[in-house]
């Protein structure tokens, strides 16, 4: 506030109601801030849009919406439906990953955090991919959808990344609209699509991607499952699509 500047931020896309649970940076309590929500061709609120009496400012088109955008191509999928852990490696305490058949709505195995039960204490295992070269890579991202549970705020799943497989970097998640810079922990009761910008593995002739499910001593719950791993990249050729959004 007060820099002579108007900030138009886009009100969120999972319908909630910002008044109650703030969406950023449309959140903030100041005056230079438009936040602005999704209405359909009848002009009503989309059924996505967040919206909010006093935090949700204006709404503007925001269905099927004929767009240029940048069309992706598919480097690495992984949907473990063949129950094997083909071009990837575990390690770390107590290696516990595995391939199950969830206990929630799936059509397919998926990757879990632990077999069955809970987890163990003090776990810092992870999941590794093999090399990918990211040589001709522009804008590369993961994609997954994880659900399940763990103690919230202590045990948690990271995505980390690295150009050697020695040194790693922990990456920022798009989950279910929020982004999350330490990791995903808590209640995650439906499948919840998850992103991760790779974006600093452009150009790299080898880079690695590893999930890392860390927890403490207090408290075990059941675990994560996480399937349809797909790394993908910007392709060359342009495309136009009907979208959707806030923003």
């Amino acid at each position: 506030a007060g820099s002579g500047v108007l900030f138009v931020c886009a009100a969120g896309n999972v319908a909630s109601d910002n008044d109650s649970t703030p969406f950023y940076p449309a959140g903030y309590p100041v005056d230079n801030i438009i936040a602005v929500a999704a209405s359909d061709q009848m002009d009503r609120l989309s059924w996505f849009s967040n919206f909010g009496t006093q935090s949700v400012d204006v709404a503007a088109p925001g269905i099927r919406i004929y767009s240029l955008y940048t069309s992706r191509r598919v480097i690495r999928h992984s949907d473990f439906d063949d129950s094997l852990m083909t071009g990837w490696t575990t390690g770390g305490y107590p290696d516990s990953w595995t391939i199950v058949d969830p206990p929630y709505a799936n059509d397919s195995p998926a990757l879990a955090t632990n077999a069955g039960g809970d987890y163990a204490d003090l776990s810092d295992m992870w999941v590794r991919s093999a090399a990918v070269d990211l040589s001709e890579v522009s804008a590369a991202t993961l994609d997954f959808k994880m659900v399940g549970v763990s103690q919230s705020n202590a045990d948690k799943l990271l995505i980390e990344i690295s150009d050697d497989a020695v040194t790693w970097a922990t990456c920022p998640l798009l989950a279910g609209g929020t982004v999350l810079e330490s990791g995903i922990s808590g209640t995650v009761p439906y499948w919840m699509p998850v992103r991760a910008d790779l974006g600093s593995l452009d150009g790299k002739p080898q880079a690695y991607i590893r999930l890392r499910f860390v927890t403490d001593a207090m408290e075990s719950e059941s675990g994560f499952y996480i399937d349809n791993l797909s790394l993908t990249a910007a392709a060359s050729d342009e495309a136009y699509s009907f979208m959707q959004g806030t923003s």
